[in-house]
């Protein structure tokens, strides 16, 4: 029987174990060198339909290769700007699809977009852009130090820099670069006004001045008490009543508006009137465009009539309205008899501006050839 083995024969290594050992050899010779990358390119694409250019701050929709690498707008964040080749500046709003975007035109024409309604070819480059940055300025002094002062070596130069004129080598009392004299010896006077003469300026009075600035008597009046005894005045437009016109640049005008008479006399008159049909009217032009009726008169001119007729005056229609109309004329029946219509239907004072009446017939018994004449008077207004 064999003794089994204790934990101390377990941890002895035995003295016919073989060593190993791990020696590096010789390093190998290095490999080639890998192939260079690409050269990058920055981020753009190209429309792939045409699209149609919209107006300032109008939106349009393009289809492109790729829209991955574009920004939409988010809220009241200004989406990314990028300029389209042949349309301009745009906003990114919405993106749509990998290949489709919505832009809004964010240039005028004026300021570099294209024509509004202008076809964009496809195959457009599409770009990053941006917006103009705020104008910039100069220190306080950099104006000074570049513009006025730039050549401090230089009196001339500096001068011309300021845009100083000769007027600024002139000392006081003294005629340089033919600036004028301006001193006592001009016999220059308090509240007197000056004048250029051949040699230099002179003073004249308030007179004098008014004389050579050809000035009549109007410039001395005072704004509030104009007196003017001579020539015509022309307004653009009438004096109202209120500034003590009348508000019409004629009398025939202002004649017209206070429905002043022009006179009296024949209005318009109608010959041949005949009765052989019921109901016909007959047109009277009026020889005015503004009256008042007073009297119209009937003349017969070749035979009485044999029954029971009527004769009036009327407007035109639709709105028919008798002006003056007579209930029958079977009792006139001599030739060449004269009557008044009576004023049945007329209001004293009644102003009318039809341009034409009618005379209406009204048989109401044996036909007759009597022919009338019509004749209408009043008051015409100019």
């Amino acid at each position: 029987m064999e003794a089994l083995l204790t934990a101390t024969d377990c941890c002895n290594r035995c003295d016919d174990d073989p060593v190993i050992e791990n020696i590096p050899g010789n390093p190998g010779a290095p490999g080639a060198p890998g192939a260079d990358g690409t050269d990058g390119a920055n981020a753009y694409t190209r429309t792939t339909a045409v699209f149609d250019m919209p107006a300032l701050n109008g939106d349009a929709t393009i289809s492109v290769v790729n829209t991955d690498w574009m920004v939409p707008r988010q809220g009241t964040v200004t989406g990314q700007i990028v300029n389209i080749e042949f349309a301009g500046r745009f906003e990114v709003r919405q993106i749509l699809s990998t290949t489709q975007a919505v832009v809004r035109s964010i240039a005028s024409e004026a300021d570099g977009n294209a024509p509004v309604g202008l076809d964009i070819p496809s195959n457009s480059r599409v770009a990053p852009g941006g917006t103009q940055g705020p104008q910039g300025f100069a220190p306080g002094d950099a104006l000074l130090r570049a513009q006025n002062l730039a050549d401090l070596a230089n009196v001339a130069t500096a001068r011309g820099n300021l845009q100083l004129k000769t007027a600024a080598l002139a000392d006081a009392g003294k005629n340089h670069n033919q600036v004028a004299l301006i001193n006592d010896a001009a016999n220059l006077n308090p509240g007197e006004a000056i004048f250029a003469n051949a040699v230099g300026i002179e003073s004249k009075n308030a007179v004098d001045a008014q004389a050579a600035l050809g000035l009549g008597s109007m410039a001395t009046q005072n704004a509030s008490a104009v007196t003017i005894t001579g020539g015509s005045i022309h307004l653009s437009s009438p004096l109202g009543v209120e500034s003590g016109g009348t508000g019409f640049d004629t009398l025939p005008e202002l004649a017209t508006a206070l429905n002043v008479f022009g006179g009296y006399g024949l209005l318009g008159s109608l010959d041949n009137i005949g009765f052989a049909n019921n109901n016909v009217d007959t047109p009277i032009t009026m020889t005015v465009a503004k009256y008042r009726i007073d009297k119209v008169t009937v003349e017969w001119v070749n035979e009485s009539l044999n029954g029971s007729y009527s004769l009036g005056l009327v407007t035109p229609a639709p709105s028919v309205e008798f002006v003056k109309a007579t209930t029958s004329l079977n009792p006139v029946n001599a030739v060449n008899k004269f009557m008044d219509m009576p004023l049945e239907a007329i209001a004293t004072g009644f102003i009318r501006t039809e341009p034409t009446l009618y005379a209406r017939t009204g048989p109401t018994g044996t036909s007759a050839s009597a022919k009338t004449k019509m004749r209408i008077f009043g008051w015409s207004y100019v």
